[in-house]
Order: structure tokens, then sequence, then C-alpha cells
């Protein structure tokens, strides 16, 4: 059964991963031709400080959430894993939030004085505001995966980057016209906007799953 489910697993992450860069392939094409090369440019240049801050919030505990679901779902200790993954997000959350605030705060300057692009301050605003639903799916996603439930993270890779998609289709002729910083902020309300829909369609999988699991009192604290 273990090698089972580590090739079903792999198999459907595989599959996930390559229905996702599809659609990424598309994706850019479609923002290359809303945005221009000066737009995209800007995003660009956000782009590595929105992995930094992912990695910041979320990559640590996210693999560590895996890890240790793994161990205690191995020994039929679900509610020590579902305690394990509410610490997880507490963790998360502290350290996220701080550096939302800090983006949503200081992002003008960041803009001027570190990405010596002003028109991408707004785009930084909306950046602060994903990281905590961020962090969020992140550890939902490890917990699955800890649970050799791949199905689940997979099918929330495919519905972050279908939102993503749809927000930038829908609000492109709103916000594209207005000049480059809104076009900017347009891509990454687009990237916001996937991160919150993977974010509430872990949550609700979690829900759901937790209802058939044979939970006793959990023996950490």
């Amino acid at each position: 059964m273990g090698k089972r489910a580590l090739i079903t697993g792999t198999l459907i992450l595989t599959l996930a991963s390559f229905v996702t860069r599809i659609l990424g392939f598309i994706f850019r094409i479609f923002m290359s031709n809303v945005m221009g090369a000066e737009g995209i440019g800007l995003y660009q240049l956000i782009f590595p400080i929105y992995m930094l801050a992912w990695a910041a919030c979320s990559a640590g505990v996210s693999l560590a959430v895996s890890k240790t679901v793994a161990e205690l779902t191995a020994k039929h200790l679900h509610q020590d894993a579902i305690r394990t993954l509410k610490c997880s997000i507490v963790l998360a959350s502290t350290i996220s939030i701080p550096i939302s605030l800090f983006l949503f705060t200081f992002s003008e300057q960041i803009a001027v004085y570190f990405v010596h692009a002003p028109d991408t301050a707004m785009a930084l605003k909306l950046l602060g505001t994903c990281l905590p639903f961020m962090a969020t799916a992140c550890c939902i996603r490890g917990y699955f995966q800890g649970r050799q439930e791949m199905a689940i993270p997979a099918t929330a890779q495919v519905i972050e980057q279908v939102a993503r998609m749809i927000v930038i289709y829908v609000f492109a002729g709103m916000f594209v016209p207005r000049g480059l910083e809104y076009a900017c902020a347009l891509a990454m309300l687009g990237l916001c906007a996937g991160e919150l829909c993977s974010c509430i369609f872990t949550f609700i999988m979690y829900k759901l799953k937790k209802r058939k699991l044979p939970l006793r009192a959990a023996t950490i604290p």
C-alpha cells in the first residue's frame, strides 16, 4: 500500500504540475498581450520579492508539517496531526502578518528605493494583503501531503492558476487603460486571487476530511 500510494501521489503531482505549466504558459502569453512588455517587466521586478516573502512565510513550515504529519498518521495519531497543523498555521501567521504589514506600509519606499520603479507600489500593497492566505494554504497542503492525499494539493495548484487567469481576464479592461501602475497591480491582483482561492479550497477540504477521521485525545501539548 505504501508503494502504491507513493506511485499514485507522484503521478497525481506530476499531472498537476504539467497542467499548471500549460496553464502558466497560456497565462503568460495572455498577460504579455494585455499588459505589454513594460507591464511584464514591472511584474518581473516584483516577482523576486514575492518569492522571498513566500520562502520566509511558509516554505520551511510546510515541509516540517508534511514530515511530522506523515509520522503521526502512520501511528494513527490523527488528532496530533491536526494539532500540528494548527500550530503550524499559527507559526506561519506570526511570520507572515508582520511581513504583510511591512510591505503594505512601506510599499512606496520599497518601490522607489529598492525596486527603483515607483509604478510597482500598488502591486506591493496587494502582495502584502495575500501573504497570510498563502502561508495558511501552504500549511494545509503540507498536511495533506503528509497524509498522502496528493489529489488535494494538486487540485489546489490548478485552481490557483485558473483563478489568476479568470481575475486578470475579467478586470483587464478596467485596470490596463489606466497605465502601467494599474497593469502591474492587475498581475498581482490575479496572483492574490489565486492564493486566496487555493486557501479557501484547501480549508474546505480539510474540514470535510476531518469529519471522517477516527479522532482520539491528542498526546502532544
